[in-house]
Order: C-alpha cells, then sequence, then structure tokens
C-alpha cells in the first residue's frame, strides 16, 4: 500500500510540474527588434543570448543571415567589406527583459 501510494505522489508530482512548464512555454512573445548602424572593421560579431525568448532572427542590410542561435554565438561578417557601413537588424521576444548582449561592440563602432 505505502509503495502505491508512493508511486501515485510521484506521478502527481510530475504532472503538476509538466503542467507548469507547458504553461510557461504557451506565453505569446511579440517580436521586437533593435537597429544598429554600424562600420565593418574586420572582425566578426560575439554574441550572449539569452536561453529562452532571445534573439529569433538577424539581418544585415534588411537581409537575413542567421536564425539559429546558441547562449553564446559568432555573427560572422565577412562578407562586408572594412570600412563598409551596414544596418544590423536583431529582431527578438519581448518577454525578456535583456535577450542578448554584444560582448565586443567596438567591433563596430
Amino acid at each position: 500500500m505505502k509503495n502505491k501510494l508512493g508511486q501515485l505522489l510521484i506521478f502527481s508530482a510530475l504532472l503538476s510540474t509538466s503542467s507548469i512548464h507547458s504553461q510557461t512555454q504557451d506565453k505569446k512573445c511579440n517580436s521586437t527588434s533593435t537597429v544598429i548602424k554600424g562600420t565593418y572593421k574586420g572582425e566578426n560579431l560575439m554574441f550572449k543570448n539569452s536561453e529562452t525568448n532571445g534573439i529569433q532572427k538577424i539581418l544585415v542590410d534588411n537581409k537575413e543571415i542567421a536564425t539559429k542561435f546558441s547562449t553564446a554565438f559568432e555573427l560572422p561578417l565577412s562578407n562586408l567589406k572594412r570600412g563598409q557601413t551596414f544596418e544590423l537588424k536583431i529582431i527578438y521576444c519581448d518577454l525578456t527583459p535583456i535577450p542578448y548582449k554584444i560582448l565586443n561592440p567596438d567591433a563596430i563602432k
């Protein structure tokens, strides 16, 4: 009897945990964006990305160049010419207050 009660409690805990998990994933975010104008200095950009609801896509001069992101990643800009000005548009979810950080902003300023 005790064994069945223990199994029931574990099963109940698992159900409530999965219910909470699905509730947090059901929240819809609104996409918002930041536009950064920069000059290519020969370096790629390094990002720290939020684990959840971070960057959704990145565009350079309105061309999508990246859509899959890890918690830390390098954004290659080598298709630009040194000294070329460009516009970087970062689209991210508005559920996270600080969804990403550029670790080397001097690479484009």
